[in-house]
């Protein structure tokens, strides 16, 4: 739902209900979104079917209904939200009935109550009275400086209301709430188109509608920015739905502000599965020309992401020029690039320094980073007193376990993690929260370390929030393929349906050089049960560093995957593409097929390595072909396989 910018309707008693359907027809009919049926009627049939009619009506202007109170009503109506007062029905009861996706908002008269109510659950809270208003004569009236503390105070929309008038708003009111609520200034008034836009332009003028530090800020705030635009219409979504989503946490735009050259992508519930490319330079294999051809063919590709894993070198120089070039979302883990950066031991580097890294790589314009906080000094414990085969075998998660060993200190990420997530706010930077202690071997994994972790990640990423920081959360690992769909709902419940990004999972243990089919095979069941971000295996996994056909190698691997996951997600028009490949074959219309093909080179170099005799056939099957026959067949001809 949209706060920001919005008009906030709510229903006046009438003695004959349909003048008030007469009366919000109008004002729906002229770009009010929101509306709030509040009735006196104790009746609950009566009230039942007005609100009916009501929500009809709604439907009708694409507007969202809040019911007030009554939280009975508004799951019996579909309504898309509820709002309760001070002594009614409880945030955490209202959310047990109506599930997650209904709007929940809340009256708040002190900071305490605002925050108190975020914390049960609350998404937006009406805030007032903030002038005497002429339909609540009892309403307490609360100081501006009441309303400031309370914006400052939380992360959720803000709906003024009392009393406001296009006359009595102010600069200071229209920048600490998201939207205003009214009633008799609209209900009351003798042209109701008038009204709308005299309220909207007192309400908008000298409101800075640019005013966010991210895109979950933005989506907060009700702000439609350029990259959720994109997103919507590559994604044929709402922007609005996006919008929630963003606000929500379900979804996000990894787009740093620096990154001038990106073409954004959305990553969560909803969306197509996307995938990462690793790359980079190291101390055995320092080529950045090669590195730099490598994002050229990623992007051909189309991969969405590139992470850059460079821990060696001129890392600053190669990065720079891989966020000029990529319009790709670009990723890092900076605990690789401090060691080169600071050109220090492990142990010998500081809290301040690893936070220092992250800053530069958010001026530097990364879209996101891999920070390993979740590996705390409580989960090293849990690690220590369950033994796995492999121990640890992320390299970041292993670097933060063995600084901390060696300096007998709490993890710096985790220590200091709100000025890890001021930095991310600052730029934009969304944290992917990595997963030190996910499994190396099918042996490993859902074990208490991986769990343990996961729990710290789902606390961290409320704080994220908090903050309006975009959050990511990372995953196995090698895993057997009967648990890897209880791993992904362990993720969104854990970690309140954060988009969930996932290397593999690793099938099986035993295919070094054919590490690509173990990870497609994981991928394609994880993205079908709820992964939303894939990163890509190579052939050369656990090898070596890959080369660019091996690159392209598990490119592929992991679209088929990822589109395959979409496909078993019953994501809307997942299954068109392959409806136009099954009709190009049915028609034995070869062009079509190579234009369709996910490596058209290839499937064209492989049909013309083997002519058939029959050139609507190929050289398996001949004039035996299936299709070939059944097309003649029904078309009333001979179908000939043993003569012209």
């Amino acid at each position: 739902m949209k706060f920001e910018n919005e008009l906030y309707l709510i229903s006046k008693q009438y003695p004959d209900f349909n003048i008030l359907l007469e009366k919000t027809e109008q004002a729906l009919r002229e770009g009010i979104y929101i509306f709030q049926y509040r009735s006196k009627e104790k009746n609950k049939d009566l009230l039942h079917n007005e609100a009916i009619k009501i929500k009809e009506l709604c439907d009708k202007y694409n507007a969202s209904l809040i019911i007030n109170d009554r939280v009975d009503i508004a799951k019996e109506v579909g309504a898309d939200g509820v709002h309760l007062g001070q002594d009614d029905t409880s945030i955490k009861e209202a959310r047990d009935i109506l599930g997650e996706d209904v709007i929940i908002g809340a009256t708040a008269k002190t900071v305490e109550d605002a925050v108190r109510c975020y914390e049960e659950g609350a998404d937006y809270l009406g805030v007032g009275a903030l002038f005497p208003s002429p339909t609540k004569l009892d309403a307490v009236q609360i100081k501006l400086k009441t309303l400031i503390d309370i914006k400052n105070a939380v992360p959720i929309p803000i709906v003024g209301i009392g009393g406001i008038t296009a006359e009595n708003l102010s600069k200071e009111i229209n920048e600490n709430v998201d939207s205003i609520a009214v009633i008799s200034e609209i209900y009351d008034s003798k042209n109701i188109k008038d009204a709308i836009k005299k309220l909207k332009d007192a309400f908008l003028k000298g409101r800075n509608t640019m005013n966010y530090t991210t895109q979950m800020d933005a989506a907060r705030k009700g702000i439609i920015t350029k990259e959720m635009e994109i997103v919507a219409k590559k994604e044929n979504m709402d922007v609005n739905v996006l919008a929630d989503k963003i606000a929500k946490g379900t979804v996000v735009i990894p787009a740093n502000k620096n990154h001038k050259s990106i073409d954004p992508e959305g990553v969560g519930d909803g969306l197509r599965t996307k995938i990462n490319v690793n790359l980079g330079i190291s101390k055995d294999s320092y080529d950045i020309d090669r590195e730099l051809e490598k994002v050229k063919v990623a992007i051909d590709m189309k991969a969405e992401s590139i992470m850059d894993l460079s821990n060696y070198g001129k890392t600053e120089e190669f990065r720079k020029k891989l966020i000029d070039m990529s319009s790709a979302m670009i990723g890092t883990v900076p605990v690789y690039d401090a060691l080169g950066f600071y050109d220090k031991e492990l142990k010998d580097i500081t809290e301040k320094e690893f936070l220092d890294v992250v800053e530069k790589h958010g001026k530097d314009g990364v879209d996101f980073v891999t920070i390993h906080a979740g590996i705390n000094r409580e989960t090293a414990n849990t690690f220590r007193r369950n033994p796995r085969l492999m121990n640890l075998v992320s390299r970041g998660g292993s670097l933060m376990f063995a600084w901390m060993q060696l300096n007998k200190k709490e993890n710096p990420f985790y220590e200091h993690y709100d000025e890890l997530l001021d930095i991310c706010a600052k730029y934009d930077i969304t944290i992917s929260l990595g997963d030190a202690c996910r499994p190396g071997a099918i042996a490993d994994s859902t074990d208490a370390s991986q769990i343990k972790e996961l729990i710290v990640l789902g606390e961290l990423t409320k704080r994220a929030w908090a903050k309006n920081v975009q959050v990511i959360i990372e995953g196995p690992g090698h895993m057997a393929i009967n648990e890897i769909e209880a791993n992904m709902l362990l993720e969104k419940k854990l970690c309140h349906g954060a988009p969930f990004y996932v290397l593999g999972p690793l099938v099986t243990d035993i295919a070094p050089g054919y590490d690509h089919i173990t990870g497609a095979i994981g991928g394609a069941v994880a993205a079908a049960s709820g992964a939303d971000f894939l990163c890509y295996v190579t052939p050369a996994e656990h090898l070596r560093l890959p080369s660019i056909d091996d690159m392209k190698e598990g490119i592929i691997a992991t679209r088929i995957a990822a589109h395959a996951g979409d496909i078993g997600k019953k994501l809307p028009n997942s299954r068109a593409w392959d409806n136009s490949m099954s009709y190009a074959r049915q028609q034995l219309d070869w062009n079509k097929m190579f234009e369709l093909a996910m490596d058209p080179v290839k499937a064209k170099k492989y049909r013309e390595s083997s002519k058939p005799e029959d050139e609507n056939s190929c050289s398996m099957c001949g004039k035996m072909c299936a299709v070939r026959n059944l097309n003649k067949v029904l078309n009333g001809e001979d179908i000939n396989i043993l003569r012209d």
